[in-house]
């Protein structure tokens, strides 16, 4: 059996006759075979290049120079249940699921736009109020300290009956037109601004009466004339007027500071607002017509509507500042809107702190 190392046939001139898969003797020719080298590789023809099985041994590979095994050398078969066959056997693990990430919030630069976008709607929206107010005031300062105008105003009734109809109709078109008057630019400013104008006639012509500390009839010139006394000791007429802008000046301060920095949100208090309101409206117009010559019902009815708009005044702040505490807030085209309001909610605070003024002279 050629080719089996070890093993050259039966022999003989030797000892004895050689059996197979024995070691040499002391013949040369056959030279020394080491009984762990010979172990090796009656193990490596059993073993070698057959497929391992489940719970058998591992494959034993050929023996090196000089009759040493060699190491033992595995490599994994398998990386994981359902892996990719890898280039050098086996399988790769598989790759896992992971979740979708959570959506991304929103990035600092649309939230310093938004902010940016926030402080202009504000700038816009009181500085159209600031040239409402002073258009405003200005008209009732002239109907208080310039005597013919004041005098004119007294004896012409139309000139009030005038202008709280234009303030009506325009206040109906701007808000209640389905044309949209508030959007179309220039067009809303123009509006805006008539509409102050009139209203600033409207309260100019009631301020010229708060102006007069006494009223007498000029026969000679058919005219109710206005009676001004600079030396009385307390708040004279006009500076009844006066004072009652700055205390209109002031509380709105206050209330807007208040609006700005509270964390208080009154935005969803609009239903509540709207239903005093009205209450207001309604009950004082009907117990007026009983009352209306009563000091003490005036007094009343005048504080009671200071309250009133003072809350209004801060709902509507809040509406145009917004930020994260505030459930509502308007959108950065309703400017005119925004103005609108406020302007109307500083006009009523300034006719119910007239009255209170005047009636505690």
């Amino acid at each position: 059996m050629s080719g089996y190392p070890g093993y050259q046939g039966n022999v003989t001139g030797g000892p004895g006759d050689l059996e197979m898969g024995q070691p040499g003797g002391s013949d040369a020719r056959f030279g020394q075979m080491p009984t762990a080298a010979f172990a090796g590789q009656a193990a490596y023809a059993q073993g070698y290049g057959q497929p391992q099985q489940q719970g058998g041994y591992p494959p034993v590979y050929p023996p090196q120079a000089g009759g040493k095994p060699a190491q033992q050398q595995y490599q994994p078969q398998y990386a994981g249940y359902g892996g990719q066959a890898a280039s050098g056997g086996g399988y790769t693990a598989p790759q896992v699921q992971q979740p979708p990430p959570p959506p991304p919030g929103p990035s600092q630069y649309i939230a310093d736009m938004d902010q940016a976008v926030r402080h202009g709607f504000i700038r816009k929206v009181y500085g159209i109020l600031i040239v409402q107010l002073l258009l405003t005031f200005g008209i009732v300062a002239i109907f208080s300290y310039i005597d013919a105008v004041q005098v004119y105003a007294m004896n012409n009734s139309w000139l009030m009956g005038v202008s709280i109809a234009a303030v009506f109709v325009l206040l109906i078109g701007m808000t209640c037109c389905p044309g949209n008057l508030m959007s179309k630019f220039p067009l809303n400013i123009i509006l805006l601004m008539v509409f102050s104008l009139f209203q600033g006639v409207a309260l100019g012509v009631i301020a010229a009466s708060f102006a007069c500390d006494a009223r007498a009839y000029d026969s000679a010139k058919g005219l109710v004339v206005c009676v001004n006394n600079p030396d009385a000791p307390a708040v004279n007429g006009r500076m009844s007027v006066l004072l009652a802008m700055a205390i209109t000046i002031g509380v709105v301060l206050v209330l807007t500071i208040f609006a700005c920095q509270t964390k208080y949100d009154f935005t969803g208090a609009g239903p509540y607002l709207m239903a005093a309101l009205l209450i207001f409206i309604v009950f004082f117009a009907i117990a007026g017509i009983w009352l209306r010559f009563d000091k003490v019902y005036n007094l009343v009815y005048a504080c009671i509507g200071v309250l009133v708009f003072s809350a209004l005044l801060i709902y509507n702040t809040q509406l145009i500042v917004g930020g994260k505490n505030r459930k509502y807030q308007l959108g950065p085209d309703q400017y005119i809107f925004g103005a609108l309001t406020l302007y109307l909610d500083i006009i009523n605070i300034f006719l119910f702190v007239l009255s209170i003024i005047g009636l505690s002279r």
